[in-house]
């Protein structure tokens, strides 16, 4: 009980120190929000402590206060994102108006393109056509993943500990902006946490009862993640390699449990085929990361003017999906070659553009492109917020799946393990494929829980050191 109370202490300390920083030096609208809200979370954690609340109405609150940090920043600016988020926004338009029909095999070519604008189309049908209808879903859907992150810590580490982990999610730059755009990121984040830590869940149970069929929620939720990016290959490859490997699980039992997995993530790929195809009229590609890997072994590794045209000049003459990735990977492969052992640099290079601050944020009530030329928020207002919160995140992460490594060399094998595993696995993706601003935000939102484990674990060791 001491060392959570220390944690809590520590994490306080830390969060009025930043917001006396905020507030004093550095000033700005977006830092002095931020520091507004860091105050509330701070307040709702003391309280939850003062009065013992039950974890019921903590959850509650939880999910409250997430949402409305949102809603308020929402209700007051809006996010003018890259051109992909901005063109998602329109062919989900495209696809409800036009009674989920929409021709084209540029879209066939990238599933993404299709599934995720297909979710918000689905939306629009209920709601009507408007756009804070999948900003709402966003939002809703990171308030319930603060909750389930409340949870999770409170099982690992006790109500306080619970309470400031979810506060950290909740008040989080990527999850507070990001939200505020039709963004396929934040829903494949929320995915990713929902099935790593039902994965968490479903293990501690089958130590317990010998229960297997609870690894089906994990594997629907990694299936989810489908809907949104491809990337969940690699959170599956590294839950086979945790329930093979490390999970202490009987060969039977680590069959099955890997068998649900594998059925659970291949039955929702076969799904985005059927969504691909009844949308568009083409077959979805056998391989859909030709162009990426194209892309990615360009000068910069992100899109470019160049390669763009030389895409339009290949699709006018592809008869399908899979031709067109196909040509496109040949061309990837021979410009990996060229390099040699130039690869190295280069993808160490690209990885430093995992940089999500790139976006122009407006104030809504704006009326003319005049005024709003006038008023729009300086970067410094919205990068300074994300660049104090995420980098201290993200090197906490960082030591965390460092650590993490050794202590699997010295035989510890906790379920934590599988998120440095997905972490290392998508980072050597991106060395080598396409790289955006917009693909580091889910990352960053589960490198919270990983920062929060890596503190906790400093501040445990202090205390043993004394």
């Amino acid at each position: 009980m001491r060392t959570k109370n220390a944690a809590v202490k520590a994490f306080a300390l830390l969060g009025a120190a930043l917001v006396l920083l905020l507030m004093f030096s550095l000033g700005g609208r977006g830092l002095a929000v931020l520091g507004l809200f860091w105050a509330v979370a701070g307040g709702f954690i003391w309280a939850t402590g003062k009065y013992k609340l039950k974890a019921a109405y903590v959850c509650a609150g939880v999910f409250l206060l997430s949402f409305l940090f949102q809603s308020c920043y929402s209700g007051y600016v809006r996010i003018l994102g890259e051109g992909d988020l901005q063109f998602y926004y329109g062919s989900a338009v495209s696809i409800a108006e036009n009674g989920f029909r929409l021709e084209s095999l540029y879209h066939a070519a990238f599933p993404g393109t299709v599934t995720y604008p297909s979710v918000v189309a689905v939306l629009f049908r209920i709601a009507g056509v408007y756009r804070i209808v999948p900003v709402l879903f966003n939002q809703v859907v990171m308030s319930a993943t603060a909750v389930l992150v409340y949870v999770f810590a409170k099982r690992r580490h006790g109500h306080a500990c619970g309470a400031v982990c979810a506060m950290l999610l909740a008040t989080h730059p990527f999850v507070i902006i990001y939200c505020n755009a039709p963004n396929a990121e934040i829903l494949y984040g929320a995915c990713i946490l929902w099935s790593f830590i039902t994965f968490c869940f479903a293990r501690e149970r089958y130590r317990h009862t010998g229960q297997k069929l609870r690894f089906i929620v994990p594997a629907l939720f990694l299936g989810l993640s489908l809907l949104f990016r491809p990337m969940g290959v690699i959170l599956l490859i590294a839950l086979l390699l945790y329930t093979v490997l490390f999970s202490g699980a009987k060969i039977k039992d680590a069959a099955v449990i890997c068998s649900i997995l594998i059925a659970g993530f291949f039955a929702f790929n076969l799904l985005c085929g059927v969504i691909v195809k009844g949308v568009t009229s083409y077959a979805a590609p056998q391989s859909a990361y030709g162009w990426n890997l194209y892309i990615g072994a360009s000068e910069t590794g992100r899109w470019n003017q160049a390669d763009a045209e030389e895409f339009t000049r290949v699709i006018e003459t592809a008869e399908t999906p899979s031709a067109l990735q196909r040509h496109f990977a040949g061309e990837a492969f021979a410009r990996y070659r060229e390099m040699g052992l130039g690869v190295f640099a280069h993808g160490s290079k690209k990885l430093l553009a995992l940089n999500s601050a790139e976006y122009m944020i407006q104030e809504t009530l704006l009326l003319t492109e005049e005024s709003a030329a006038r008023h729009t928020l300086q970067r410094i207002e919205y990068s300074l917020p994300v660049y104090l919160y995420y980098v201290p995140i993200l090197l906490l992460a960082l030591l965390f799946c460092l650590w993490s490594f050794v202590r699997l060399l010295r035989g510890e094998r906790e379920t934590l393990l599988i998120l440095p595993l997905y972490t290392v696995g998508s980072f050597a993706a991106f060395a080598f494929l396409e790289v955006a601003p917009r693909y580091g935000v889910s990352y960053h939102i589960m490198f919270t829980v990983l920062a929060f484990e890596a503190a906790l674990g400093a501040v445990q060791y202090i205390r043993k050191a004394r």
